[in-house]
């Protein structure tokens, strides 16, 4: 796994590129991050939260019940936080996800 991802760090390093990559082969892909600027290290940025929805759910939402749910689980590792994948029930009774973020907490 190690030589393949790399480490916790060089992990989310590539979420940017990877993130990136996603919105230019999806079109209508949006993707919204927060991060904050480290004290001292000019260009670097602590990683605080991304949100993501990919053109597709966004028009494909259109034709699913008006019901959103939302689950959560825990990432594990060093860099602890919580998935969030919003659903909802398309015309054929399946989930259809709708949008994913990383966070620090569900609020």
């Amino acid at each position: 796994m190690l030589r393949v991802f790399g480490d916790w760090d060089e992990s989310y390093q590539a979420l940017l590129k990877w993130m990136n990559i996603l919105k230019l082969t999806n079109p209508g892909t949006k993707i919204v991050w927060k991060t904050i600027p480290l004290r001292g290290i000019y260009g670097n940025v602590h990683f605080m939260r991304v949100f993501w929805t990919f053109g597709s759910s966004v028009e494909g939402f259109k034709h699913c019940k008006p019901i959103i749910q939302i689950n959560g689980t825990f990432l594990y590792g060093i860099y602890m936080g919580k998935l969030l994948i919003a659903t909802s029930i398309d015309a054929n009774g399946h989930i259809f996800p709708i949008a994913f973020a990383i966070v620090e907490e569900e609020s």
